[in-house]
């Protein structure tokens, strides 16, 4: 493109829906987690078999991951995320509410 010429429009690539159907819209819940120092792979094999299997029979998380800073800082080096999406902040809630959320967090504890 050159000076002065109008930059031509981009086609959209996506589909649009129609209107009237849209996404529905999602609830996200960030956990911080502080672990012992060099226990994050440890921890993340206690969250791959434990608690991604508790969410998954909670009902209503629509997915989870344990996210890692790439370059951590000297004082977030043994922090880490759970990142959860549920269908709606009523789920999220009674997740926690059932008790299985304490139960799992007091299994992470040898980690935390």
């Amino acid at each position: 493109v050159r000076a002065g010429r109008p930059v031509p429009p981009r086609p959209d690539a996506r589909p649009r829906p129609k209107v009237g159907v849209g996404p529905r819209p999602v609830y996200f819940r960030l956990v911080r987690l502080h672990l012992r120092p060099e226990s994050f792979w440890a921890f993340r094999d206690y969250y791959e078999s434990r608690i991604l299997a508790g969410l998954a029979s909670a009902g209503g998380c629509l997915y989870a991951a344990l996210l890692r800073p790439v370059r951590p800082t000297e004082d977030a080096a043994a922090a880490c995320d759970s990142l959860t999406l549920w269908e709606s902040e009523e789920r999220a809630d009674a997740y926690v509410d059932s008790g299985r959320y304490d139960e799992l967090l007091d299994g992470a504890d040898p980690f935390l």
